[in-house]
C-alpha cells in the first residue's frame, strides 16, 4: 500500500478561459492573466496559488478556488471554498495551504473571480491527495472503497469504510451520497445536471433513457468515478482477488432509492455489493457480492441500484 504523495498540476491561462455560472467556457477579453497552480504534498494538504488580473476598470470584488467531488461545483455548491481576496487589485499572487480529511476519491478543484458583470470560472482540475493503493497478482488496486473516510480492514462492519453508492453509469455528481435526494425524473442523457438519485419504478429499472452500456467502460469512460487512470474493474478482475482484497460489508440501495440487504428478506448483512464494469444484458449490469470475505457470487442487477465502487488501475 502506498499513498500518492506528491501530485503536481500546473495550469497557466493567459488571456483567461473563464465562464459566467451555466454558460460555456470562453475567451473572456477581461482578463490579462489568469493562473493557477495546485500541488498536494501529503495525504492531507493541498496547495493553491492564484494570480489573476483584468483589462478594465471593474475591480475584482472575489477571487479564490471551490473544490468539490464534483467538477461543476460553483460559489454555492462545493465542499470546500478559499476566499483568497476581495477587492483585489490583481498585482499580488495569492497562496493558500488546505488541510484536511479529504475522503479517499477524486476531488476537483475550480479558481473563480466575481465581477460587477458576473461570476467567471476556470477549468476544473483533478486532485487526489488521499487515495491508498494496494497491490495485489501485480494489479494496483485502491485499498479503500471510493468515497470512504477510512480504509478497509478486517473490520468489515467499519462503516465508514463503506463510502459512497453509485447509481451504475453515473459519475459522481453527488447522487452518491447517502444525502442525496430522490427524483422520479429520469435522464435523457449521460449526465443528468443535478445530484438526486433517480428512482425507477418500471423496466429497465434505469436513471436514465435511453439506455446506454458504455459509461464505465475503461478509463475513457464518459462518467468513469475513479481517478485519473483508474477505473471500475470487471468481474474477472473481482473474482481474482477477493480472498486479498478487504471489502466491507457495504449492502446497497434498491432502485427506489431504498436502503437493500440490510438482513431482512433472503440477504444476511454480511454481503457486501460491488459493482463492476461487465453488463450482463441490456438493462441489466453485474455486481459482485461478497459474505464474510470467503464466498463470492456474481449476480446481475438492474442500473437504478446504488451500490459502491472500489477501484484499479488501468
Amino acid at each position: 500500500m502506498k499513498f500518492f504523495s506528491t501530485i503536481l498540476f500546473l495550469f497557466f491561462f493567459e488571456f483567461a478561459i473563464g465562464q459566467v455560472a451555466g454558460t460555456p467556457f470562453i475567451s473572456n477579453p477581461l482578463f490579462s492573466k489568469f493562473s493557477f497552480n495546485l500541488t498536494t504534498t501529503s495525504s492531507t494538504t493541498v496547495n493553491f496559488t492564484l494570480h489573476v488580473a483584468t483589462n478594465s476598470s471593474r475591480p475584482i470584488l472575489e477571487c479564490g478556488v471551490v473544490y468539490s467531488y464534483n467538477n461543476n461545483a460553483t460559489t454555492s455548491n462545493y465542499v470546500g471554498r478559499w476566499v483568497a481576496a476581495s477587492n483585489f487589485d490583481g498585482i499580488n499572487v495569492l497562496t493558500t495551504t488546505i488541510t484536511n480529511s479529504f475522503v479517499y476519491a477524486p476531488y476537483y478543484a475550480i479558481p473563480y473571480v466575481i465581477l460587477s458583470t458576473g461570476t467567471y470560472y476556470g477549468t476544473a482540475i483533478q486532485f487526489t491527495p488521499n487515495f491508498p493503493t494496494v497491490t495485489i497478482n501485480g494489479k494496483l488496486w485502491a485499498a479503500a472503497n471510493l468515497g470512504a473516510t477510512s480504509i478497509a480492514n478486517s473490520n468489515t462492519r467499519d462503516v465508514n469504510s463503506y463510502g459512497w453508492y453509485y447509481q451504475w453509469g453515473r459519475g459522481s455528481d453527488g447522487h452518491q451520497l447517502t444525502s442525496s435526494g430522490r427524483t422520479s425524473i429520469l435522464s435523457s442523457t449521460s449526465n443528468p445536471g443535478n445530484g438526486n438519485f433517480i428512482t425507477s419504478s418500471v423496466s429497465p429499472y434505469d436513471w436514465v433513457s435511453p439506455q446506454d452500456n458504455t459509461l464505465w467502460q475503461g478509463v475513457d469512460g464518459k462518467n468513469n468515478p475513479c481517478p485519473s487512470g483508474y477505473r471500475v474493474p470487471t468481474v474477472a478482475e473481482f473474482s481474482g482477488v477477493y480472498n486479498s482484497l478487504y471489502l466491507p460489508w457495504a449492502q446497497s440501495y434498491d432502485y427506489k432509492g431504498n436502503f437493500y440487504n440490510d438482513g431482512a428478506g433472503n440477504d444476511p448483512p454480511g454481503w457486501g455489493h460491488y459493482w463492476t464494469s461487465d453488463v450482463y444484458s441490456t438493462g441489466i449490469s453485474y455486481y459482485k457480492a461478497y459474505q464474510y470475505e470467503k464466498d463470492n457470487s456474481n449476480y446481475p442487477f438492474y442500473k437504478g441500484y446504488a451500490m459502491p465502487i472500489r477501484c484499479i488501475q488501468n
